[in-house]
């Protein structure tokens, strides 16, 4: 499968786990705990997931990180290829960057 087609088969499943994240906590807001209405949207949810999963040939928790990392690497404007450097300073993660080839972190 080419990366791009790959990428957005991620994409369009972390929306759809977005999506099942609402409709939980949509069904415990109403109060009136998970109804009929509310399972049959979730269940949707999880078999779309669930075929773009199988789709991609891999397991839930790889599937999971991806959608995590191509996540993080929008919100945090990084490279395409989602390469990124942490700067610790005494265990701390003080700054996310992205990584260019051949860059050097001084610590100072």
């Amino acid at each position: 499968m080419e990366m791009e087609s790959e990428n957005k088969l991620i994409d369009l499943a972390g929306m759809v786990r977005l999506l099942n994240r609402a409709v939980c906590a949509e069904s415990h807001k109403s109060g009136d705990g998970r109804t009929e209405y509310h399972q049959g949207k979730s269940s949707a949810y999880c078999t779309v997931y669930e075929i773009i999963r199988e789709e991609l040939d891999l397991d839930k928790n790889e599937l999971d990180r991806r959608i995590d990392e191509n996540y993080a690497s929008w919100v945090l404007h990084l490279k395409e290829d989602g390469a990124y450097s942490l700067i610790y300073r005494k265990g701390q993660i003080i700054t996310v960057s992205p990584m260019n080839e051949g860059d050097i972190w001084n610590d100072k």
